[in-house]
C-alpha cells in the first residue's frame, strides 16, 4: 500500500527523519526495548502544530533487494487541505540481533525530483544498542543524471526526556538530532530532531524548517495488542498505562 506525500519545499529532509527506525536497542545496555515497532501495518500519523499539514508514517513489505527481504519505512506529509500525492519516501531495511541494515532509500529533492540512494554493500544504518552522546554515520550514493552525489547522515541521542503530545504523554523518550548532507558537484545540508518512544516509536519531529510535528493519532502493534487512538480522544496518559488495558 503506499501512502500520502510529503511536500517539495523540504522532503529532501525527510531522509534524516528514520533513522533509528526497527530498533531494539538500550541507552544504558540494562534494558532493550523498541523505539520503533516494526510490524507489518503499523502507522502513525502527526500534524504540524499549526494545523497545515500531516505527516504519516507505515511499516509497509516486504519488498526484495539482491535476494533480501525487506521491511519498508513508508514516510509523507502533505498539506492537510490538499492530499493528493502519493509519493512518499521510503527506506528498505532488515534488522539484525547486531545491527539494521540500509539497502535503499528512494525520495524526492526539490529541484531534482524523486532520487535513489543505494547502500553496496548494505550499510549499517543503526548499530545495536544505541548509546546516549555516541553518534553514527551511514553513507551512500545517488545518481542525478550522470552525476554521482554522496548522502551521509549522521544522528545521535541527545538526551532522554518525556514529551507531552496531543495523544499523551510519553516518558523516557530518545532525543535524537540528526543532520543529512550530499557532496559532490551538488551539495546541501539540514538538520532534524525527533523524539521516540520506549515501546512505541515516533511521538514528535522538527524538521529543518523549523515545523514541529506531534502525534495526532496512531494503529500500532506491539507483541500482539492494537492500539488505534483518534485525536479527539486526547488521552493524557502514558504508553505504558495505556498498553496494560
Amino acid at each position: 500500500m503506499k501512502i500520502r506525500f510529503s511536500t517539495a519545499d523540504y522532503r529532501y529532509c525527510c531522509l534524516s527523519f528514520l533513522l533509528v527506525a526497527l530498533v531494539c536497542s538500550s541507552i544504558s545496555r540494562v534494558h532493550a526495548q523498541n523505539y520503533y515497532p516494526d510490524e507489518f501495518g503499523n502507522t502513525w500519523t502527526l500534524r504540524s502544530v499549526d494545523g497545515l499539514e500531516e505527516r504519516l508514517v507505515t511499516i509497509e513489505g516486504p519488498e526484495t533487494i539482491g535476494g533480501e527481504s525487506l521491511k519498508v519505512i513508508s514516510d509523507g506529509t502533505y498539506p492537510v487541505s490538499n492530499p493528493t500525492s502519493n509519493n512518499p519516501n521510503e527506506f528498505f531495511i532488515k534488522a539484525t540481533p547486531e545491527r539494521v541494515l540500509i539497502f535503499r532509500a528512494t525520495a524526492t529533492v526539490a529541484v531534482f525530483g524523486e532520487i535513489t540512494i543505494d547502500y553496496s554493500p548494505p550499510g549499517t544504518f543503526l548499530p545495536i544498542p544505541i548509546e546516549l552522546n555516541k553518534p553514527w554515520t551511514v553513507v551512500g550514493e545517488a545518481m542525478l543524471g550522470f552525476i554521482a552525489i554522496t548522502v551521509t547522515n549522521v544522528a545521535n541521542v541527545v538526551a532522554v526526556e518525556d514529551v507531552t503530545v496531543p495523544t499523551g504523554t510519553y516518558h523516557d523518550c530518545l532525543k535524537i538530532e540528526q543532520e543529512v548532507s550530499a557532496s559532490g558537484l551538488v551539495s546541501f545540508s539540514t538538520q532534524s530532531t525527533m523524539w521516540l518512544a520506549p515501546d512505541f516509536g515516533l511521538v514528535k519531529s522538527l524538521n529543518s524548517n523549523g515545523i514541529t510535528f506531534e502525534l495526532h493519532d496512531y494503529d500500532v502493534t506491539i507483541d500482539g495488542p492494537v492500539v488505534a487512538v483518534e485525536p479527539k480522544e486526547k488521552l493524557a496518559t502514558t504508553w505504558g498505562a495505556l498498553k496494560k488495558r
